[in-house]
């Protein structure tokens, strides 16, 4: 008989251990009881995969500071949002632990959904979310871009979604949450808090009843999928020619849009990590597959994004008003050096791109 684990297992050896409820400690020790309990069942049959994954878990767990560890990532102290942490075997019998993503599901009366995203504590330009309004109806996904070493916007952004929330009726969050969430870049910038290179691209969906309101500045997308075609609802904020080169940002204008939902509607938010790799029949293909497990189309694109060889390779960390002389000049130097820079950091061990996605079905 076929076993469902907590955990799961890959094949370079790895293995992602969801924290919810329960904190990192509580979690490794539930996996490794039921590894155990496995290979004990069916010693010869599990030894060749099983053996390992006890093996990994035990030595975290024998090794680990987990106090350090949740000091320094609290997200792995448990709680309501889940947390994908990746084990690695490392060098010296060390084993590696990344937080590599973040994942939200759930579903209401109306519609389900799901998204993944990479944590915020990586590298700029890594740095990416997905978040969901406390009544489930906003959706979210934001991707800082610029030479900052921190993600103040993107805690920001996700902060006034919290905030807002709280005191407006459903149905009238994401325009607030966008115009706060501006005014407190133009005023970090002003006040010298925040970079003056540091931006912020997202696009967000707002349900309305039969209706989808979506905003977004810069190239993250959003689309629909209906009826076995699928469809761009935004345009990409960037320069003509310079499709790396932002535009417009937070900040800057957004772009709105409302679309009728109907029945069987698919709606996808994602950064451009996710679509610049994919061609769209690609996408549609996909969600024409995808039936009901949404997050698990978000992890497969995520994990396939973090293989692909324009993985952190998106927006350049500039912001031009239309109205500079030598803009192009200014922007064909700044997409050198970003393709420079991608090709630098590319030897990097990355697992995990800037990536966010959040997929939503219309029931």
């Amino acid at each position: 008989m076929s076993r469902i684990f907590s955990f799961e297992l890959f094949p370079d050896g790895s293995l992602a251990l969801t924290v919810g409820e329960h904190c990192i400690q509580t979690t490794a020790r539930r996996a490794h009881r039921e590894a155990t309990a496995a290979l004990l069942e069916d010693s010869a049959a599990g030894s060749a995969t099983l053996g390992p994954v006890t093996d990994l878990l035990k030595h975290f767990l024998h090794t680990t500071d987990f106090a350090a560890l949740r000091t320094e990532h609290p997200e792995l102290a448990g709680g309501s949002e889940r947390v994908l942490v990746r084990l690695y075997p490392g060098d010296n019998g060390r084993v590696l632990a990344d937080t590599a993503y973040t994942a939200l599901s759930g579903q209401t009366a109306t519609h389900a959904y799901a998204g993944l995203s990479a944590l915020a504590h990586d590298c700029w330009y890594n740095a990416t979310r997905c978040c969901v309004g406390a009544d489930q109806s906003l959706f979210m996904v934001a991707q800082q871009v610029g030479s900052s070493d921190d993600t103040t916007t993107l805690t920001r952004v996700t902060e006034r979604i919290e905030e807002i929330d709280r005191g407006r009726p459903p149905g009238e969050v994401l325009e607030p949450t966008l115009d706060a969430a501006a005014l407190d870049l133009v005023k970090g910038k002003a006040l010298g808090r925040v970079s003056e290179k540091e931006n912020c691209v997202l696009v967000g969906a707002e349900l309305q009843g039969e209706r989808v309101r979506i905003g977004h500045v810069g190239d993250c997308r959003a689309y629909r999928y209906r009826g076995h075609r699928l469809e761009v609802l935004t345009a990409d904020l960037t320069i003509a020619g310079y499709p790396q080169v932002l535009e417009r940002a937070l900040g800057s204008p957004v772009d709105w849009t409302t679309v009728t939902a109907r029945p069987g509607d698919l709606y996808l938010l994602c950064t451009p990590g996710l679509w610049q790799p994919r061609h769209q029949d690609e996408l549609a293909a996909a969600l024409n597959d995808v039936g009901d497990d949404l997050l698990g189309l978000c992890r497969l694109w995520v994990e396939e994004s973090g293989r692909s060889p324009h993985a952190g390779a998106s927006s350049v960390e500039a912001l031009f008003d239309d109205s500079s002389p030598d803009l192009m000049a200014r922007a064909g130097d700044l997409l050198a050096s970003a393709e420079q820079r991608s090709a630098d950091m590319r030897g990097l061990p990355q697992s995990f791109p800037g990536v966010a996605m959040v997929l939503i079905r219309i029931r």
